[in-house]
């Protein structure tokens, strides 16, 4: 969709300083990394998150420390070995989740169940054109000059979770068109991406995407359309956290590509600092 931004007032309500996301572990399916400095007990409770798929409970498993790391399974038999999933980089320890369902095959995050904790997560959905644009209604007065014109981009998307909490991601775009006809039709597009938990602008940022670059090694350049061009091929939102109650937020992401694995968390906050980043290169 278009929108226009003209005599907007609508104040924006922005999140007090933030604090650091709770204990965090990556992992892959059933297999969770345990890195030095991170401790973690068999059968302590766990929520789990993974890219479109619902938070879920589960209890870490046997911890086994990688000096009693045993050989890993054969590839043509069907036995379960977490160290040969990260044998790249083998953690500290590992612990094998006792969980099922579609989070079995996904790049996950876990963190410890604790009262103050909060997880918005899941599939998300896309929202109306009217709702978008009341959304953009409410970020214009944070907008720099460049941003308050005619004819932006705009696409927002919900996240949800079952105690009621929401954040959205809303996407301004600013493009380049090609010649009439032309396919892909946008040359390249500056975007602003902003961040809304709760009805709060926590956080924005901006980035440029362009047709016909790749955006990760080995990755397929975008092919960029009024459609697809706030989607990404590699990086994907898995959840939004909170450990105090929702008065600071934690944005948890992957990057996938044919060459690695990434695991990053960002404060919401101003400049959307990192404070959580692991990489495991995958072997082919």
């Amino acid at each position: 969709m278009r929108v226009a931004l003209s005599a907007l007032a609508i104040t924006v309500v922005v999140s007090q300083t933030a604090t650091g996301p709770p204990e965090l572990f990556y992992g892959i399916g059933r297999c969770l990394a345990v890195v030095r400095d991170q401790a973690l007990k068999e059968g302590e409770p766990l929520v789990v998150v993974g890219p479109g798929v619902q938070p879920v409970e589960a209890a870490a498993g046997p911890v086994r420390l990688s000096s009693e790391e045993v050989a890993p399974a054969r590839p043509d038999t069907s036995e379960f070995n977490c160290w040969r999933e990260f044998r790249a980089e083998p953690p500290a320890a590992m612990s094998e989740l006792i969980l099922s369902g579609s989070l079995q095959e996904e790049v996950v995050f876990a963190v410890r169940k604790q009262r103050r904790l909060l997880v918005i997560g899941g599939p998300p959905s896309r929202l109306s054109a009217a709702d978008t644009e009341r959304l953009v209604r409410t970020v214009s007065s944070s907008l720099p000059p460049p941003w308050r014109l005619q004819g932006l981009l705009a696409h927002a998307y919900r996240y949800r979770s079952a105690d009621g909490h929401s954040a959205v991601e809303l996407y301004l775009g600013r493009p380049t068109l090609k010649p009439t006809s032309a396919s892909p039709p946008i040359e390249v597009i500056t975007i602003r991406r902003h961040f809304i938990v709760d009805g709060r602008l926590l956080a924005s940022e901006e980035y440029k995407r362009e047709s016909g670059v790749e955006e990760r090694v080995d990755t397929e350049a975008p092919q960029l359309t009024f459609e697809n061009w706030s989607a990404s091929e590699t990086e994907r939102t898995v959840a939004f956290l909170s450990s105090d109650n929702g008065r600071s937020w934690t944005r948890l992401s992957t990057n996938i590509g044919f060459e690695g694995l990434a695991w990053i968390a960002q404060a919401l906050r101003a400049r959307l600092p990192r404070t959580y980043d692991r990489y495991l290169y995958t072997f082919h």
